[in-house]
């Protein structure tokens, strides 16, 4: 079984980088990715840990990635941040198994809350 990973899925470099340390320096392995396709390319049979994607990318976006996961059946747990909620947005995500819909400008805190949460739920899968 792989180590637990947080997969960080934002277009913004900047943006990326700097979640990438405030989760490394937390205790969490991370590994980012630019875009959801890139994401969903590398993705393999038995990853573990979960997912945390911004709505708005280049190409797929958040919502649409983790209807694509949904779809799949897969069993990692995904925190979606946005910068505006959208009228339905929220009940469709959190219908879709989110473990959080965190809104920009959101507290670094509040982040490491849902990934530590969404890891643990990971982790609870994997043991049933």
């Amino acid at each position: 079984m792989s180590e637990p990973t947080v997969f960080l899925i934002e277009d913004d470099e900047a943006v990326l980088a700097s979640l990438s340390v405030l989760l490394e320096i937390s205790g969490m392995t991370t590994k980012s990715y630019l875009s959801a396709e890139t994401f969903l390319s590398e993705l393999t049979a038995g990853a573990t840990g979960c997912i945390i994607t911004d709505v708005k990318l280049s190409g797929m976006s958040g919502i649409q990635l983790q209807e694509h996961l949904y779809g799949l059946n897969c069993q990692l747990p995904i925190v979606i941040v946005t910068g505006r909620v959208e009228a339905d947005m929220e009940a469709r995500i959190m219908d879709r198994g989110a473990v959080a819909l965190l809104r920009k400008p959101y507290d670094p805190h509040q982040l490491l809350a849902a990934a530590r949460q969404a890891l643990e739920r990971n982790a609870e899968l994997q043991q049933q």
